[in-house]
């Protein structure tokens, strides 16, 4: 730059102008050097203010202009496109009310802060926006933030890459692009739009990565469209109240797992909708979503977070997707509406609290597979009259059913080894008990509190004695049943393309067992056993058979020659002396590569899965002593463990770890 370019930018030049009323003013114009490539002029009489040259603005602007200059009289910023930072120049708490940053790229923190008149934004070439880079002006007022604004346009460019925390916090009157977040942004930071006007459908773009809390309060209403995949956050990013709330949430086809406590508190929203990508729903993400009434959870889901619908109050029905295991703790408490839950035919566990406080749930229908039951999962469910625990059921934890109070009916497999403390609690009208358990179950002093003496207890033929000695189930009337009634399908059966491995519980009054295998309702095989597996007798369609095996629990058998991809039934009897019947169990199985059949009526019907007998437990357990808040049944290693305190005991009793 020559020395006489450089004289003539540092000059003062001096502008008069006559008012109406004929008093003179005067305007001082300034300009000077403002980076080691830039320069301004400042152009008093209009009050705009140019940048020009290129590179970097790195001096403080108020030094060259005067103070009262740059907070009272710039009225308009105008930066050319070559100056990308103007890092040493601040507008905050000024009267500007135009700014357009040309080749700017990033925005700095404050540089627009509390500028209360400040109407339009113009940053076609800004990459970063950083924490309260244009808050509105504060006004301070008792019990509430209160905002001044004059903000009605913002412009920003498809190459912005990050907003941060604050930085529009308080502009309730501008018109934003219907785009809003353009796409490749990757960081948007909380509260960027507290008490902001919002488009009316928001759309979280795939690139983004981050994004922080209580990004909308105080905001307008809006309908989000969620499209980022593998989202980490734990933050609660769409927190609803203080003045926002949001009309619905939609995910996309992008969204793998919808994030942590995402729309937790959004009490007012009406719509949920999942793309048939979603795997997995996070921890407290839809907690008190009040106004959901209707959720259709997609196919592809495979795990629902604790917490995940607590609160939903509004929700009347729920079917669990194929592929969900297990229900997470409190995923569905406190939903006071509901009614109708459909379980899957996988599910094997149901977490502490899933269900309680569903005062409206009625009947409720479990599938076989359900090996656990959490503490308090269905309590104060009041409504169902029957109780019919899952076929393959091993431990129902503390106060699991408790607070039923129509309840009258109960009924037990033979595969449960535990009932915590408070189990059935409540004022419920108990009359009948069916437990086909032949050992009774460890329960507690409480399990069984709010059922009267008077209820009958119906237990497997030769087992009352046990019961009636039992320090619990004694206290209640207890009777057998007819042989008839204790019919269970708790046979294992093990198949492959042909051969089935046959598991069933032994019984020390038996004198033989019986196993017939039908194909297309003819006896395929008829096999008699001696109380120890001895083979007695055989009838056997195929050449090939192993004898049986047989110890203190259980009688196995190996039946070969079987015809792949078809289906077959059986039926085992346990035989006392005279050939008294004590136990019959009735089941059907398939070969691998069964692919159903097709019924008269024309449903499809798939062989029953393969169930867990009973299996007795030693009387070590007597030595470990049981607190129902301290103690609970749990799955370990492929094993049910006894969790007592933070050490694991085997059923033996015996400390694992």
């Amino acid at each position: 730059m020559n020395k006489t370019l450089l004289c003539l930018l540092t000059m003062t030049l001096c502008t008069a102008f006559t008012r109406a009323d004929n008093t003179a003013v005067t305007y001082t114009d300034r300009s000077g050097i403002a980076g080691d490539s830039a320069t301004f002029y400042f152009e008093a009489r209009t009050g705009r203010l140019y940048l020009y040259g290129s590179g970097v603005v790195d001096r403080k602007l108020s030094d060259s202009i005067g103070y009262s200059n740059l907070t009272n009289e710039v009225d308009t910023l105008i930066v050319s496109d070559s100056i990308t930072d103007i890092t040493g120049f601040k507008m905050a708490d000024s009267a500007i009310k135009s700014a357009y940053l040309g080749g700017v790229t990033i925005l700095r923190s404050y540089m627009f802060d509390a500028c209360r008149n400040l109407r339009t934004l113009d940053m076609p070439n800004v990459r970063v926006i950083e924490d309260r880079a244009a808050m509105a002006y504060m006004l301070p007022q008792e019990g509430a933030v209160n905002y001044s604004s004059s903000l009605t346009s913002v412009t920003w460019s498809d190459s912005l890459k990050s907003i941060g925390y604050g930085a529009f916090m308080g502009h309730y009157g501008v018109k934003w692009n219907s785009k809003f977040f353009p796409e490749g942004i990757e960081s948007i930071g909380g509260a960027a739009f507290q008490a902001a006007k919002l488009p009316d459908t928001i759309t979280f773009p795939a690139s983004l990565k981050s994004v922080g809390s209580g990004l909308f309060i105080r905001s307008s209403r809006g309908f989000i469209r969620w499209n980022i995949p593998d989202f980490d956050n734990q933050s609660n990013i769409l927190l609803d109240g203080w003045g926002m709330y949001y009309t619905g949430i939609a995910f996309g086809d992008s969204v793998r797992r919808v994030p942590d406590k995402l729309c937790s508190g959004a009490n007012r929203m009406t719509s949920i909708t999942f793309a048939p990508t979603v795997q997995e729903i996070g921890n407290n993400t839809f907690y008190n979503c009040k106004a959901v009434t209707t959720i259709v959870l997609p196919d592809s889901l495979q795990k629902i977070g604790s917490n995940a619908f607590q609160n939903c109050t509004g929700l009347t029905e729920i079917t669990i997707p194929a592929k969900v295991g297990g229900v997470s703790a409190y995923a569905f408490n406190g939903c006071t509406a509901l009614t109708r839950v459909v379980f899957p035919k996988g599910l094997n566990s149901i977490g502490d609290n899933a269900f309680s406080d569903c005062p409206l749930l009625d009947s409720l229908v479990f599938p076989d597979g359900v090996r656990s039951i959490g503490a308090s999962a269905f309590a104060n469910d009041t409504m169902p009259t029957e109780l019919v625990l899952p076929k393959n059921l091993v431990v129902a934890n503390e106060q699991a059913f408790s607070g039923w109070k129509h309840l009258r009916k109960i009924t037990i497999p033979n595969s449960v080894i535990m009932l915590g403390d408070y189990c059935f609690s409540g004022d419920s009208v108990v009359d009948t008990i069916r437990c086909y358990t032949a050992q009774p179950p460890i329960i507690y002093e409480h399990t069984l509190d709010g059922i009267d003496n008077t209820a009958v207890l119906l237990v497997p033929q030769g087992c009352a004695p046990l019961y009636q000695q039992h320090e619990y189930w004694g206290r209640l009337t207890v009777t057998e049943m007819n042989p008839s009634e204790t019919v269970q399908n708790t046979v294992t059966v093990d198949p492959t393309d042909n051969t089935a491995y046959f598991t069933w519980p032994t019984d020390k009054r038996a004198d033989t067992y019986v196993l017939d295998i039908r194909k297309d309702g003819e006896i395929f095989c008829h096999l008699t056993f001696g109380a120890y597996g001895q083979l007695i007798s055989i009838t056997f369609a195929a050449p090939a058979r192993r004898s049986a095996t047989a110890d203190n629990r259980s009688l196995s058998f190996m039946v070969t020659g079987l015809t792949n991809a078809t289906r077959y039934s059986y039926t085992v009897a346990t035989l006392g002396k005279d050939e008294q019947v004590l136990h019959v169990y009735k089941g059907e199985f398939a070969t691998w590569g069964y692919k159903g059949t097709i019924e008269p009526d024309g449903t499809e019907v798939t062989p029953t899965p393969p169930v867990v007998p009973y299996e007795p437990y030693s009387t070590a357990l007597d030595n470990i002593s049981f607190d129902y808040q301290d103690t609970r049944c749990i799955f370990h290693e492929g094993q049910i463990v006894i969790l007592k305190g933070n050490h694991l005991y085997n059923l033996n009793g015996t400390l694992i770890q």
